[in-house]
């Protein structure tokens, strides 16, 4: 999906620190842009920064789904200097509380998803999150989706004998879906700007 746009080009989604999961000598951040795997270098050296932190017992990042977590000793070290050396170190000053929303990327007026995209979209990134870590990273929702389709179908073939074709509407959303998948570049700019 191509990113929001307007006369100044595109717009990057904002960069925040979510506080995602606290218990004593235990904290969990969400990075808003740690997922980009464009962005290797800055992974490791946040972790080796991270880790040289005095009361820092371990630093375990997942680029997959953007989360920092670090073991510490609550002696030592409190999640608030954690926080404020993650802020120190990526320069990224704005932080989101639990139960905080996000913030929300600058669009123009009528332009953007609407608020029921962003919270399905929302849900569903926080449920791919959770396969992403439960399977290390092998394997995400898309993935998933995929072969319990195709198994689906596969047994739908094996029980009946026979493939039947997809009615027409299926057919229809699958040229649709292709079309935007393989014409990206037209969908995203359709005036060839």
């Amino acid at each position: 999906m191509a990113p929001e746009q307007d006369e100044r080009g595109p717009q990057p989604a904002p960069r925040y620190i979510e506080v995602v999961h606290t218990m004593p000598g235990r904290v969990r951040f969400r990075l808003s842009w740690l997922h980009d795997a464009r962005r290797p270098e800055e992974v490791t050296r946040l972790a080796d920064d991270l880790s040289h932190v005095p009361g820092m017992r371990e630093v375990e990042i997942r680029p997959y789904t953007g989360t920092v977590l670090c073991v510490h000793d609550p002696e030592r070290l409190s999640h608030g200097a954690i926080l404020a050396e993650i802020v120190r170190l990526t320069g990224v000053d704005t932080t989101i509380r639990l139960g905080e929303r996000p913030p929300a990327r600058e669009l123009r007026p009528g332009t953007g998803p609407g608020v029921v995209a962003r919270e399905v979209a929302r849900f569903f990134r926080h449920l791919d999150d959770k396969v992403l870590t439960a399977t290390d990273g092998k394997l995400d929702m898309g993935t998933l989706a995929t072969f319990g389709f195709l198994g689906a179908g596969a047994l739908n073939v094996a029980l009946r004998r026979q493939a039947s074709a997809p009615p027409w509407f299926n057919l229809a959303w699958w040229g649709v879906r292709t079309f935007m998948l393989f014409e990206a570049d037209a969908v995203a700019d359709p005036d060839g700007d």
